[in-house]
C-alpha cells in the first residue's frame, strides 16, 4: 500500500477485517468502531465471504483446473468410502 493510500478509514477497515477474520464477533467490532447500526459493520464480512469463495474455487476438485483428474473411477471409489454403492 502506498503512503497516499493509507488513511484513517483504511486503517479502521483493515483492523475490522482482521478482527473478524480471526474470530471476533461482529458485535464486538461494531462497538470498537462505534457503529450505531450492525448493518454498517456487517459490510466488512463480505471480504470474508469473498476470501472463502476464492479458497473454495482453488481447492474444490470440481471447481479448478484439476477437475479432469476426477473421473468415474475416482467417484466410484469415493462413493464406496462414504458407504454408498
Amino acid at each position: 500500500m502506498d503512503r497516499a493510500e493509507i488513511s484513517t478509514h483504511s486503517i479502521r477497515h483493515s483492523t475490522a477485517t482482521h478482527l473478524l477474520e480471526n474470530g471476533a464477533s461482529v458485535r464486538h467490532v461494531q462497538e470498537l468502531l462505534g457503529h450505531k447500526s450492525i448493518e454498517t459493520t456487517v459490510r466488512y464480512t463480505h471480504l470474508q465471504i469473498d476470501g472463502l469463495a476464492k479458497i473454495y474455487r482453488k481447492y474444490h476438485p470440481r471447481e479448478h483446473e484439476l477437475f479432469e483428474a476426477v473421473d468415474e473411477e475416482y467417484l466410484r471409489r469415493f462413493q464406496a468410502l462414504l458407504g454408498g454403492t
